[in-house]
């Protein structure tokens, strides 16, 4: 690989790992009642592996609990698996109230993608459906970001790292 093509994707490998460091709080613990993502962001049309974590309080541990992802464009609910507290496949710690799912995650456009920890019980779903309980669910947004030409990345990464902008104009 050329050293010109390089510079690139290194760049491109620091952006998206500093957008991952600010999903959780300094100790790695969300609060219950809450949902987050690990990395935040993600490029459009790339294959990304991505751990979704929701939190619950003792005295609510839901027997089953599913990731289900809207798509604003279309009005679809699409359930993208069971969300765990067993320690394994991405949950750190087992019984310890955080549900974890990690999937592999590949939008074809960019834009903000909404994603819950939906409670559906041992007898189904009821007559309200998904609809009603993703509304009252933990939520989540993850962003999905066209891939930026590399001045564009540049500015990001510079503006991530210093709080400052880069003049592309000049």
């Amino acid at each position: 690989m050329k050293s010109g093509r390089l510079t690139p994707l290194l760049l491109s490998v620091l952006f998206s790992s500093l957008l991952s460091f600010a999903a959780l709080a300094a100790d790695g613990t969300i609060n219950p009642g809450e949902m987050t993502t690990v990395p935040r962001s993600v490029f459009q049309k790339e294959l990304t592996w991505v751990l979704f974590y929701a939190a619950f309080p003792p005295e609510h541990r839901p027997a089953k609990l599913f990731l289900v992802q809207y798509d604003t464009a279309t009005g679809a609910y699409t359930t993208l698996g069971l969300m765990t507290d067993d320690g394994v496949m991405g949950d750190q710690i087992a019984h310890d109230g955080t549900y974890t799912r990690k999937i592999q995650y590949k939008s074809k456009k960019a834009g903000m993608v909404s994603f819950a920890a939906v409670e559906i019980p041992e007898t189904g779903l009821p007559p309200d459906g998904v609809a009603a309980r993703f509304q009252a669910a933990p939520h989540v947004q993850l962003e999905v970001i066209g891939r930026p030409t590399f001045p564009a990345l540049l500015s990001m990464v510079w503006k991530k790292i210093t709080g400052a902008s880069i003049d592309q104009s000049k």
